[in-house]
């Protein structure tokens, strides 16, 4: 079943992120990197999603606008579906 779960980091609004001190940035993006790395240590499918995105994609701190969706899903859709085209471990074993 892991091999079928994508978890994704969302990095949050750049616009509050901007407020932070610049090491508070580094150790908040390290925090992101871990945590995906830790994920995928224990088998998972795992990415960040929101990076490069602008203030204008998000509602408020952590919640996509439209533009934001639209991108969401346009940079996690290749995964997505690379998951889901993966035969299912039972097929695997015939």
């Amino acid at each position: 079943m892991r091999g079928r779960i994508l978890i994704v980091i969302s990095s949050p609004n750049p616009w509050h992120l901007d407020r932070l001190s610049e090491s508070d940035r580094v150790r908040y993006r390290l925090l992101e990197e871990g945590t995906i790395r830790r994920w995928r240590a224990k088998g998972y499918e795992a990415t960040d999603a929101g990076r490069g995105f602008v203030p204008e994609d998000y509602l408020d701190l952590q919640h996509f606008t439209e533009s934001g969706g639209e991108k969401l899903a346009a940079s996690l859709a290749p995964q997505i579906e690379a998951i889901a085209n993966r035969p299912k471990a039972s097929e695997a074993n015939d």
